[in-house]
């Protein structure tokens, strides 16, 4: 879309009695444009800032989640203070923690990063 001058935009109080309805029509598409456009910058700056928000406290929990799993291995495979499950409690555990991490980390990226044919 190209910027245009200021005396390049139709003015309604400026017009005459030769002005057809179709240059009224035309004012009429560009405002809405503009509106769309001024709506559209609005929603990219506030995703930004959502973005700005979300993302280190995304990666921070992601971190603290898998941080524990690992301390819930390493506790598992020397055996501290007495800690120990079954093979199949760890199977759980490990697997059940890395698709509620992914999982979670999914649905709010997608959230955050929507898809759309504006953003490329």
């Amino acid at each position: 879309m190209s910027i245009r001058s200021q005396s390049q935009i139709y003015d309604p109080a400026a017009a005459t009695a030769s002005d057809t309805p179709s240059v009224q029509f035309e004012y009429e598409i560009k405002t809405l444009q503009l509106s769309q456009l001024t709506h559209d910058l609005d929603v990219s700056k506030k995703r930004q800032k959502a973005r700005e928000k979300y993302e280190p406290l995304l990666f921070w929990l992601a971190f603290g989640w898998l941080f524990i799993v690992l301390v819930i291995l390493v506790f598992q495979a020397y055996g501290f203070y007495g800690f120990s499950l079954s093979t199949a409690v760890m199977v759980s555990v490990v697997g059940s923690t890395t698709l509620n991490v992914f999982g979670l980390l999914t649905i709010a990226l997608k959230h955050i990063f929507p898809r759309s044919s504006k953003d490329g």
